[in-house]
């Protein structure tokens, strides 16, 4: 497995844990953001994207997606979720490009 892949998964296999451990999204926004100070890494700056977006907070989603998106350009998943973040933000040029994206 590639570090590219081993990435995607830790990314795919952490997306839900705010949900899923009953962990309150503003909480998990706190945590990952103090992550972030040890260094920024594809899987925080993800999540940390997908906690924000649940809490409707799309134009910080926005940001950190686009963060993760530098780390690992192409990445299917943050593209996805970029554009799901553009499209519930009202950016549906951004949001039909990254979906776009997601698909090549």
């Amino acid at each position: 497995m590639t570090g590219a892949e081993r990435s995607g998964a830790a990314v795919r296999r952490t997306a839900r844990v705010p949900r899923r451990h009953g962990v309150k999204l503003s909480e998990a926004v706190a945590e990952y953001e103090a992550s972030l100070k040890n260094g920024s890494r594809l899987e925080i700056l993800a999540n940390l994207g997908a906690a924000l977006a649940g809490l409707g907070r799309y134009e910080e989603a926005i940001i950190r997606y686009n963060e993760a998106l530098k780390l690992a350009p192409g990445h299917p998943l943050v593209l996805f979720n970029l554009g799901a973040s553009y499209y519930k933000s009202g950016n549906l040029q951004m949001a039909a490009e990254s979906f776009e994206q997601t698909c090549k």
